[in-house]
């Protein structure tokens, strides 16, 4: 789809849950926008471009209409990310580590590994958003906000969240791996066997960069020996 007709379809559709779009290759595609793209300088510190081309996509630019958004979920490798929102209003939902929001259909693959889906903004304002944001225990309750054109939001490691587009809004996003959450990402990495290798790869950059973090981490000892005798014979 061309972004003339999805923009087409924004206007007109009437969809319970429209097309949300997240472009990872503006970058790529367009790089001229990059031109005024910054990272803000409370995000500047960021782990994850030690990983060069085997990084996974990190960046987007995010288009919704009415109505459209995301369910519950939690970011890739509980980064953490920042929003900024170039115009519309959208509607934030958001609970801590160790809340879970109401709505989530866990399942278990044959690997035991444990999987979830959220409901669909719309329907999770309709079934379940009413019970928990009169919840008699306030700490059960959904932290909220309403994020205005200009805005920016910072979504911590871990932290579950959802988004509800009030209007057509254009966005811009990013996650990142910095020092208060390198622990969070490194164990959700280290367990995700569909990226051992990336994992493996991870490891042998911190420890050339940081080895005070990864003193804080459970590496294999193999990782360790390998960088003290590297770091004898420099």
């Amino acid at each position: 789809m061309k972004l003339k007709n999805y923009f087409e379809y924004a206007a007109t559709n009437t969809d319970e849950d429209p097309i949300y779009v997240f472009c990872p290759y503006y970058g790529d595609r367009a790089p001229a926008l990059l031109s005024d793209y910054e990272i803000p300088p409370h995000f500047t510190e960021d782990f994850l471009p030690l990983l060069g081309e085997k990084r996974p996509s990190y960046r987007w630019v995010v288009i919704g209409s009415q109505r459209s958004g995301s369910a519950f979920h939690l970011d890739p490798f509980k980064t953490s990310a920042w929003n900024a929102l170039l115009s519309g209003r959208k509607r934030w939902a958001l609970y801590p580590p160790g809340i879970y929001p109401p709505g989530l259909d866990w399942d278990q693959d044959d690997n035991g590994k444990w999987d979830y889906t959220g409901e669909d903004p719309v329907k999770w304002y309709l079934h379940h958003y009413p019970a928990a944001s009169t919840n008699p225990n306030i700490y059960l309750r959904p932290i909220e906000c309403i994020q205005e054109a200009g805005d920016l939001i910072y979504v911590p490691s871990n932290w579950w969240h959802a988004v509800f587009n009030i209007e057509e809004a254009i966005a811009v996003t990013q996650n990142f791996c910095d020092t208060h959450c390198f622990e969070a990402v490194y164990e959700d990495m280290k367990w995700d066997n569909d990226n051992y290798y990336l994992h493996v790869y991870f490891t042998e950059q911190m420890l050339r960069v940081r080895p005070d973090l990864m003193k804080l981490s459970m590496i294999h000892p193999g990782f360790w020996t390998r960088y003290q005798h590297t770091t004898q014979h420099t």
